[in-house]
């Protein structure tokens, strides 16, 4: 018997070269969803990848993890993503229910998990529509839901594996050395005493906005545990697009003494940190950060924007 998957998978790009590819993932799709026994109608749809495949299929969303082949571990991020999605509905944040989740075995190992569909609009799209009042209503709805995840471990976390992520973030090799030596003595001090649950990815497409304009979080794989402002810079610099207003009415009263200093550690801490201060530097230089000579001039980029 053939293999329902005909691709070569045996590194990163081998397998993005595939993401997008309805007709390649269709055999797969059906026979998860009979072995499921669930009705996934005729049409498939392709939701915007990034390190998974993820498809509309009917009433449902199915996302399909990397195999092990592809070299991202993803298996890690799907038990992950399984474990905390779950574990957010346990909290009362409304997230897309998770109808099945389990491994096929084709040519690849397959994890997958499908999901209900929610009818709506991704957050960041919906965000440039509004007008003040709805925005402020919306940062109000997104910060009650994060702080119910935002909560405290009930046993002992471990703040050394955040710590080794950020210094070993490839992103950051873009930047000149000066500056990245720079990043790694900032890291190195970080105090990292006060972690709390994070989701780690609030941007502008992992919150769905529905037709009553109630918020849905989607997308735990990058959930684990930080200080809180961790979750701000995807928010601020991505879902918020940057919007001066918004930035000042969310980090207003995020109880910190220092709001640039707070956002200058969030945006060195964070797995995509170095992605957003390249925009961040860009809109306020116009220079690239290969021409940047101190990080220090992020904090004072962030000085600016945070008066008031």
């Amino acid at each position: 018997m053939g293999t329902l998957f005909h691709k070569e998978i045996f590194d990163w790009h081998s397998w993005s070269d595939h993401l997008r590819s309805v007709e390649e993932f269709r055999p797969i799709i059906g026979a998860i969803f009979e072995r499921e026994s669930l009705a996934r109608g005729d049409e498939l749809g392709l939701f915007t990848p990034a390190t998974n495949a993820v498809f509309r299929a009917g009433s449902y969303v199915i996302k399909i993890f990397a195999p092990e082949e592809a070299g991202i571990a993803s298996n890690v991020g799907y038990e992950l993503e399984v474990r905390s999605t779950r574990r957010a509905h346990e909290l009362g944040i409304r997230t897309p229910r998770i109808v099945a989740a389990s491994y096929l075995q084709d040519k690849y190992l397959f994890p997958y998990i499908i999901s209900e569909f929610i009818e709506g609009e991704v957050a960041g799209q919906a965000f440039k529509k509004y007008d003040l009042t709805k925005r402020m209503q919306f940062i109000e709805d997104l910060k009650s839901n994060m702080s119910r995840y935002n909560i405290k471990p009930d046993h002992a976390v471990d703040s050394a594996g955040i710590r080794i992520q950020a210094l070993t973030n490839h992103r950051w090799q873009e930047f000149p050395p000066s500056v990245r030596s720079q990043v790694m003595s900032f890291i190195d001090e970080l105090d990292l005493s006060n972690l709390v649950r994070v989701h780690g990815d609030i941007n502008a497409k992992n919150v769905i906005v529905d037709r009553n304009d109630q918020l849905y979080m989607i997308d735990f794989a990058e959930s684990s545990y930080a200080p809180y402002w961790y979750e701000y810079p995807p928010i601020l610099f991505d879902l918020f697009d940057h919007d001066r207003a918004a930035i000042l009415a969310f980090v207003g009263d995020a109880g910190h003494p220092d709001g640039a200093e707070m956002l200058f550690g969030a945006l060195l801490l964070h797995d995509f940190g170095a992605d957003y201060i390249r925009e961040i530097y860009l809109r306020s230089t116009g220079k690239t950060v290969q021409e940047m000579s101190d990080i220090y001039e992020l904090r004072d980029i962030l000085e600016e924007l945070l008066k008031g």
